[in-house]
């Protein structure tokens, strides 16, 4: 998953899947060839007091070397009906400028680039 996941990031990856899993309203799918894993995407569940649960699709990767063969399509609907089982009042997700196909194919699913803008400020924790 580490490696998968360094395809997505140029940042370190450290990934703790005991916890991943515990986590309440995540879901999470992958796909496999003959035992190794070459996509994966996940669903968070954020509840908005206007809205009711938003979903929240983070992490999509596909190997490079599986790229082009629908995978990452297939990952995304996999979200969006988990999204739709669920109820969800809207699916939102980020896609870094750069990743020109991967928003190319958000596009093509239905998502519309929205003008409003990200605040972040991280905060370490352990």
């Amino acid at each position: 998953m580490v490696k998968l996941f360094g395809q997505l990031t140029s940042r370190e990856v450290k990934i703790d899947v005991k916890k991943m899993l515990a986590v309440p309203n995540l879901f999470c799918y992958v796909i496999e060839d003959d035992g190794k894993l070459v996509g994966f995407a996940a669903l968070t569940l954020r509840f908005v007091p206007t809205k009711g649960y938003v979903g929240v699709i983070e992490d999509v990767v596909v190997d490079e070397k599986y790229r082009k063969r629908g995978l990452g399509t297939e990952l995304i609907n996999k979200l969006l009906s988990k999204a739709k089982e669920q109820k969800v009042f809207a699916v939102e997700l980020t896609s870094n400028p750069k990743r020109e196909v991967a928003r190319r194919l958000y596009q093509k699913l239905g998502f519309k680039l929205l003008e409003t803008g990200v605040f972040r400020l991280e905060v370490a924790s352990e």
